[in-house]
C-alpha cells in the first residue's frame, strides 16, 4: 500500500492453500500416463493380432476377405488373387463385384442387406470369374465380429470352390437322365416285337388245341409259364 507521494508503506496479501488442486493435477498426469501405456498395449495387441490373422489368411488354401458394416471389402487373402488374378489393392472395396456373374448380382446383395439388418451371417452360392474367364461356383459364408459393446465392427468370410462337385453332379444328373432314355426307348422298340410274338404264340395254342398231348404241348405250356422270381 502506498501513501500520498506514492512510497509503499505497508504490504498486503493472501494465501490459499491448493495442495488438493495440486494432489489433483498430479493424479490426472499419472491417469493420462497410465491410459496412454494401456492404449499402447492394446494397439500392440491388436497389431499381433492383426499380424496373426493375416499370417493365417494368408496360408489358408481357401479365400479369406473382410467385409466392413457398408458391404466394401477391406481385406482378401492370396487364395482370392490365386483365383481370380491380380493383386492388392485389386478387388477392394466394392470393385469385387465385377467378378460376379450378372446372375448373380442382385441375390448377393439381397444375403447383405439380411445379414445386415439382422446381424446374423451372411452366406449363399454365387459364380466368381477365375483369372482364366470362367466362372467358379462357390459357397460364401461370412461371421460378424462384435466389439466389447456388442455392436458389429465388421465380417469375416470365406469361400469355398464347389464347381467340381457341382460338375459331378451335372453329370450324373445327364447320365441319369440318358439311361431313363436309353430303357424307355428300348423299352418301346421292343414292345411292338413281343406283342406279335405273344399273338402269334396264341394262334399256336388255339391251333394246338385239338392235337393230342405231346412235345409240341410241352414247349407250348413251358412257353406260357410264368417265370420265378
Amino acid at each position: 500500500m502506498r501513501d500520498a507521494d506514492g512510497r509503499v508503506v505497508a504490504v498486503q496479501g493472501a494465501q490459499q492453500d491448493i495442495t488438493a488442486r495440486v494432489r489433483m493435477v498430479e493424479e490426472i498426469r499419472e491417469l493420462n500416463a497410465s491410459l496412454e501405456q494401456k492404449v499402447a498395449q492394446r494397439t500392440r495387441q491388436l497389431a499381433q493380432q492383426e499380424a496373426l490373422f493375416r499370417t493365417l489368411a494368408e496360408q489358408a488354401p481357401l479365400p479369406f476377405w473382410t467385409v466392413d458394416s457398408t458391404g466394401a471389402v477391406t481385406f482378401f487373402s492370396r487364395a482370392w488373387y490365386e483365383l481370380v488374378g491380380d493383386a492388392p489393392p485389386r478387388w477392394l472395396g466394392f470393385e469385387w463385384m465385377d467378378l460376379l456373374h450378372p446372375d448373380d448380382v442382385q441375390p448377393v446383395r439381397d444375403n447383405w442387406s439380411e445379414a445386415r439388418r439382422s446381424g446374423g451371417v451372411y452366406a449363399g452360392q454365387r459364380r466368381v470369374r477365375a483369372r482364366d474367364g470362367s466362372y467358379h461356383s462357390t459357397i460364401y459364408r461370412a461371421e460378424p465380429i462384435r466389439d466389447a459393446q456388442g455392436a458389429i465392427s465388421f465380417w469375416v468370410g470365406i469361400d469355398t470352390d464347389v464347381t467340381d462337385l457341382l460338375n459331378s453332379k451335372a453329370a450324373l444328373r445327364l447320365a441319369n437322365e440318358q439311361l431313363e432314355a436309353f430303357a424307355y426307348s428300348v423299352s418301346h422298340d421292343l414292345q411292338s416285337p413281343l406283342q406279335r410274338v405273344l399273338s402269334f404264340g396264341r394262334l399256336l395254342g388255339e391251333e394246338l388245341k385239338a392235337l393230342p398231348d405231346g412235345r409240341a404241348q410241352h414247349y407250348r405250356r413251358a412257353s406260357w409259364a410264368t417265370p420265378r422270381r
